[in-house]
């Protein structure tokens, strides 16, 4: 499980510098399903729907380590957008 963590930490570290601050991606996401769709979709939504899709994928592929690891990573940063500053 240590490696998991470990390989998740590097792959949101890696990510992030390629493709800027999750939080400002998810927003711009949730703007424009929200454009589509004419209803108001949050970041979390997005994020839910990304693991929708994982799961929908390991429905295919069940021992896809990248899927499990990518829930994960959703996973992780849905909690951080909850987590109010203390």
């Amino acid at each position: 499980m240590e490696h998991t963590i470990k390989k998740l930490e590097e792959i949101i570290k890696e990510r992030g510098a390629v493709y800027g601050d999750y939080k400002v991606t998810f927003k711009q996401t949730a703007d424009a399903m929200s454009v589509i769709t004419n209803k108001d979709v949050t970041e979390l939504d997005v994020i839910t729907f990304f693991i929708i899709t994982k799961l929908c994928r390991l429905g295919e592929t069940p021992d896809h380590e990248d899927s499990w690891i990518d829930i994960a990573g959703y996973a992780t940063l849905g909690a951080s957008l909850c987590s109010k500053p203390s």
